[in-house]
């Protein structure tokens, strides 16, 4: 996934998977930031769908 993002930093959905990835793997900290930098993303792109769900992922990582 990583390389995906690295082709096309636009398709926000891997961002939300690669950050799951790093959750299953007990890294919360680049899942919280893998979620984090797919929400800057979604806001540029104004992606209001993705922005939320990202940012309900990242608040049930973090809460």
């Amino acid at each position: 996934m990583k390389k995906v993002i690295a082709s096309d930093k636009n398709y926000v959905g891997t961002y939300y998977h690669l950050a799951k990835g790093y959750e299953k793997i007990g890294n919360a900290a680049k899942a919280i930031e893998t979620y984090e930098n797919g929400i800057q993303v979604a806001i540029l792109l104004k992606d209001q769908h993705a922005k939320n769900e990202l940012q309900m992922a990242l608040e049930d990582l973090t809460m």
